[in-house]
């Protein structure tokens, strides 16, 4: 009895054996069949690219399109009045893609439309952005979220449907844009007053993915002037890197049809399930590298901290390097957002002892943008230029810290141009 329960177990340990064997199989055919086949793109891309620089998007290089930023450009798009000089198409195409009759008709009938971007009610609340059709004939609201962790106000949303429909008698809509998936909170809404809005057509969701990338891309087919569709293209393309994560030439597609045509549809599923994993393999990889800076700069960095109280990542947290000869100060990297956003640098205050001119005093030679509003932590300050100032999962920062060097250097980078700019000031 015993005979066979070994031999049972070694056969169960041989078929496990095989099973994993085989998994590993497909997984090398599968990523070198789609390394074959992305390889074939890349190289048509390296032709062409002096012709069409594939990559280049100004959004990307030189602008940072923060939440206001991207709502003045819809606003910019929707106003009739504006330089683009395309009228009311916009506005137009807008209503059509939502089905806005009330609206519509009174576009056509020539009824005054303003458009009114960081709406401030009464109430001392600020709509993003604000469509009035006539004197409050009826009302357009917009509520633009870019971020899917973004919080809402306590009451926001309610208190912006209340406005709208008491402003306009009942004749009005707000719309919640947003990343596919997000819904505001239930402090911002109740569930019960979301679905009695909804049921009466006075609130509505839609998000960058269904709906406001494919109406860019309308605006873009119907505008006659060359000038506005450059731009417009260039906000399509940004927008469909930032949420589907598409390039020029659009390797996500190329991608998805490789998996449906070859039958790796489970293999792409364990791929898929498995990135969160890998996120925090390549996190603990990331803090290892941050532990071997001082080291490599050991003459001029007597020492490291990371933030290890919360979840690496999450709003405030980071790590700091300590210069050799600095008494008060530090030089830091943090999160000002949740889930990896907005990832900023400078010099970071570690003395109580010390006031804010004092410190403005001490590192006036830091040519460095404020952050937000200078405080006696962190009273210089500079976020990461695109695409390392969020981390999202198509962010080209995780194949960086996967080498081991890049991301690695990009911080070493930063350290020392700080030392170089602050060189002889007492710190």
């Amino acid at each position: 009895m015993k005979c066979g329960i070994a031999s049972y177990r070694g056969v169960e340990k041989g078929n496990l054996e095989t099973m994993e064997q085989d998994k590993e199989k497909k997984l090398e055919i599968f990523f070198s069949g789609l390394s074959a086949t992305l390889n074939s793109v890349w190289e048509i891309q390296k032709v062409y690219n002096p012709i069409m620089a594939f990559e280049f998007n100004p959004f990307k290089r030189f602008w940072w399109l923060d939440e206001n930023k991207v709502s003045d450009i819809i606003a910019f798009f929707l106003n009739p009045e504006e330089s683009h000089s395309q009228g009311n198409i916009f506005l137009k195409l807008f209503l059509e893609k939502f089905k806005l009759e009330k609206p519509s008709q009174k576009v056509y009938s020539g009824t005054t439309i303003k458009v009114k971007p960081n709406y401030r009610t009464e109430e001392g609340r600020w709509i993003d952005i604000v469509v009035e059709f006539g004197e409050n004939e009826f009302l357009i609201g917009i509520e633009n979220k870019i971020y899917d962790n973004t919080l809402d106000q306590n009451k926001q949303v309610s208190d912006y449907c209340r406005y709208l429909i008491n402003k306009t008698n009942g004749n009005s809509i707000l719309f919640y844009l947003a990343p596919e998936g997000k819904n505001p909170s239930e402090s911002s809404i109740t569930k019960e007053e979301r679905k009695e809005h909804e049921k009466n057509d006075h609130f509505k969701i839609i998000s960058y993915q269904r709906d406001i990338i494919d109406l860019v891309y309308q605006w873009y087919i119907h505008c006659q002037a060359e000038r506005v569709r450059v731009f417009i293209m260039e906000f399509y393309q940004h927008l469909k890197h930032k949420y589907m994560g598409e390039t020029f030439m659009n390797e996500n597609n190329i991608i998805a049809e490789y998996i449906k045509e070859k039958n790796h549809v489970e293999i792409a599923l364990q791929i898929f399930n498995s990135w969160p994993q890998v996120k925090l393999l390549l996190i603990e990889q990331f803090k290892k590298q941050i532990k071997e800076i001082p080291d490599e700069m050991k003459e001029k960095i007597d020492r490291y901290s990371i933030d290890e109280e919360t979840v690496f990542g999450e709003h405030g947290t980071g790590f700091y390097f300590y210069p050799k000869g600095w008494k008060m100060y530090c030089i830091g990297f943090g999160f000002e957002t949740n889930y990896f956003h907005d990832f900023y640098f400078g010099i970071y205050n570690k003395s109580s002892n010390i006031s804010l001119e004092e410190i403005k005093k001490r590192s006036n030679q830091l040519s460095m943008m404020m952050k937000e509003e200078p405080n006696d932590i962190w009273p210089r300050s500079e976020y990461f230029e695109t695409p390392y100032r969020d981390w999202d999962d198509n962010s080209p920062i995780w194949k960086d810290i996967s080498d081991n060097k890049t991301m690695k250097d990009n911080i070493k980078t930063k350290i020392k141009s700080i030392l170089s700019t602050l060189q002889g000031q007492e710190l």
